[in-house]
């Protein structure tokens, strides 16, 4: 956590890539990086994660020591590639104060296209004091396709996803966007005052904009203390259509707010809790949402409302990826192993 550890990440990675690919796994500890580091394609960044609901000591921290920009939306800290993915990380950036907000880059970013187009995963993963958490396809007109969310959580004082531009099925589980993982921080990493940090993204903070998402599944969603929870806007190439299942919103001005849909599909809102200061639901498009077993504060648009009960139906919300043995072996091949021949 002192010395730079940037380059030797990044060589890594690219050493990782040049063998063909793999994972470069990253022990519990604290890592120092100054500025961005790519994962190139079919390599996974893999640290020992600790869900930080269940504790705060919480494994593999990178501690983002980057410069603070209003850099234009087609950056990140860490770049993801096609077949790529981080997992196990928690991030913290040590020049941030709620006291003076500097802005960042995304931390996790998705430029699609070429070798990056498609299977990118973010898998058990922590922002504490993020800016901007994951962007796909923002500030560009590339595009990227089955990209997998998994187990993500943390504290953003801008939002906590904007993803556009993709192409088919997405699947986002276990996003939990609260300012607890900030005020309630850990590890020897600074907490900040709750009551300052609600006040500033209650004022600012979106949790998740979407954009023209195709068949993009979210399950088990819970955003609170933003201005608005979840906000569904025009997208680049076409218009959002997905579906939401246990999204629970709480402490918003609006829950969802509904700029832009593919009104030939619409889309699907189930099993779900959303109360808001101003607006449950607002749909401002001539689509409909379909709500099946929604409790909602108050709507407003096209909304099918159905009341039939789905306690009978179980979603499967627990699954964690193993964690790698706690010996590693590296085997050194000889020239005719490579060939074939014994």
């Amino acid at each position: 956590g002192v010395k730079d550890s940037t380059d030797a990440i990044q060589m890594a990675l690219y050493r990782c890539s040049l063998n063909g690919g793999g994972t470069v796994w990253m022990p519990a500890g604290k890592y120092r990086i100054t500025s961005s580091i790519i994962i190139p394609a079919f390599v996974t960044l893999r640290g020992d994660w600790q869900d930080p609901d269940t504790g705060n000591s919480y494994g593999t921290i990178i501690l983002a020591d980057v410069e603070s920009t209003y850099a234009d939306d087609a950056t990140g800290l860490f770049y993801i590639g096609g077949s790529a993915g981080v997992m196990g990380l928690t991030v913290y950036y040590p020049n941030q104060s709620i006291d003076d907000i500097k802005p960042y880059p995304y931390t996790f970013y998705v430029k699609g296209q070429g070798d990056g187009y498609m299977l990118q995963s973010i898998v058990n993963c922590t922002v504490i004091n993020g800016y901007k958490g994951i962007g796909a396809c923002v500030g560009e007109s590339t595009a990227h396709e089955m990209m997998t969310v998994e187990n993500f959580k943390g504290t953003f004082l801008a939002h906590g996803a904007a993803a556009y531009n993709q192409a088919d099925v997405g699947t986002w589980k276990n996003v939990t966007i609260s300012n607890k993982y900030w005020a309630n921080a850990g590890a020897g990493l600074k907490r900040a005052d709750s009551r300052k940090l609600d006040a500033y993204t209650r004022k600012n903070a979106i949790g998740l904009i979407l954009g023209d998402l195709e068949w993009t599944e979210f399950g088990n969603v819970k955003v609170d203390n933003c201005r608005i929870g979840i906000h569904i806007v025009k997208g680049k190439r076409i218009e959002f259509a997905g579906s939401l299942c246990d999204v629970d919103i709480r402490s918003c001005d609006y829950g969802i707010r509904i700029d832009s849909m593919d009104t030939r599909w619409g889309m699907v809102l189930a099993r779900s809790s959303i109360t808001a200061s101003v607006t449950a639901i607002h749909n401002g498009t001539e689509g409909q949402v379909r709500m099946t077993d929604v409790k909602a504060s108050g709507t407003v648009g096209q909304v099918l409302a159905d009341t039939t009960g789905l306690s009978g139906v179980k979603a499967e919300y627990s699954r964690t990826p193993a964690k790698p043995t706690a010996k590693l072996y590296v085997v050194e091949m000889s020239e005719t192993d490579k060939t074939g021949i014994k």
